[in-house]
């Protein structure tokens, strides 16, 4: 099956690495893809979040020539026609989404079929080396769009003068900047980066969608054994207790507390806890995350699209 690909235009986006290039690159053996080109041909065209009058266009042509469009969106606005949905949603086969809250605040716009397709694990992490576990908890780490780099200052405040503070992100935040090291991003770097701490914090700004958000950020600490802390969201906590931790779940993701948040910390503090819990965090992202999973799923999406059109 030869599929026609449009990804969001930014490159830093999580989003477009994850859901554009991972999960195309991915697709299993009969898949090929190619970025789409006007007048190319394609037996499907996949749009990966973008909503312009040229997707659009895109869309309505591949639609009057019978060729499925899978649109794939992991966002949505609060308030519904403040982006064209509607008229894309008009011209596609199927939709795809990354969490089964987002799907189901889809349906109540929409008759086309949703599908779940999870987030899988980003920045190559499935092959990445895991983090050395140190015999101390020497430095935190946060990292993210700026909006839920900000949202952690809490758990830093809580935790200044204790350990060694560092935030990953495409620019200095006010907020932390005078107690935290500023680390730039960098998708080359990112994991690098992130091993020099030891702990992650994983924060949410204060948002309307906080519970359709995928886990795509704990993910990436999974997959290389980094212990995580996080504020609250649905993805997370089912997450985290689907990975069966046995007990050392307590205080990993819940409403911020100074004094739970040091004593979970004073929990992960010994090696031999955090070896445990990397063991178990590899695992479980591999065996439920890996990219090749993400793969399949997209290409069942694709079949059940071409089994649809062929039907029509």
């Amino acid at each position: 099956m030869k599929i026609a690909a449009i990804g969001i235009e930014d490159k830093t986006s999580a989003s477009r690495r994850i859901r554009y290039k991972t999960f195309l690159s991915n697709l299993p053996g009969g898949y090929v893809w190619h970025k789409w080109e006007r007048g190319g041909g394609f037996d499907l065209l996949y749009i990966q979040k973008l909503l312009r009058s040229w997707t659009i266009s895109a869309a309505a042509k591949a639609y009057a020539r019978g060729i499925p469009v899978v649109f794939d969106v992991d966002d949505i606005r609060e308030e519904w026609n403040d982006k064209p949905y509607d008229e894309m949603f008009r011209y596609v086969a199927a939709i795809t989404t990354d969490t089964e809250d987002r799907a189901a605040e889809l349906r109540k716009h929409t008759q086309r079929p949703v599908f779940v397709v999870p987030d899988t694990i980003d920045y190559n992490a499935v092959t990445a080396d895991p983090l050395e576990i140190r015999p101390g908890i020497k430095s935190i780490v946060t990292f993210g769009r700026w909006q839920n780099v900000a949202a952690a200052e809490p758990y830093f405040n809580a935790l200044l003068g204790r350990y060694d503070l560092r935030y990953i992100c495409d620019r200095k935040i006010a907020c932390i900047a005078p107690y935290a090291k500023f680390v730039e991003w960098n998708a080359k770097t990112f994991l690098e980066d992130l091993h020099k701490s030891d702990v992650a914090i994983i924060a949410h700004h204060p948002h309307w969608a906080v519970n359709m958000k995928s886990n795509n950020r704990l993910l990436v600490c999974m997959a290389t054994g980094m212990p995580a802390i996080m504020s609250p969201s649905k993805a997370y906590d089912n997450t985290l207790r689907n990975a069966d931790m046995n007990g050392l779940l307590c205080g990993l993701c819940e409403q911020f507390n100074i004094k739970s948040l040091r004593e979970t910390m004073a929990r992960l503090e010994p090696a031999q806890t955090r070896e445990m819990m990397a063991w178990r965090f590899i695992e479980y992202a591999k065996k439920n995350y890996h990219p090749s999973l993400a793969g399949q799923q997209l290409a069942e999406v694709f079949r059940a699209c071409m089994s649809m059109s062929e039907h029509q």
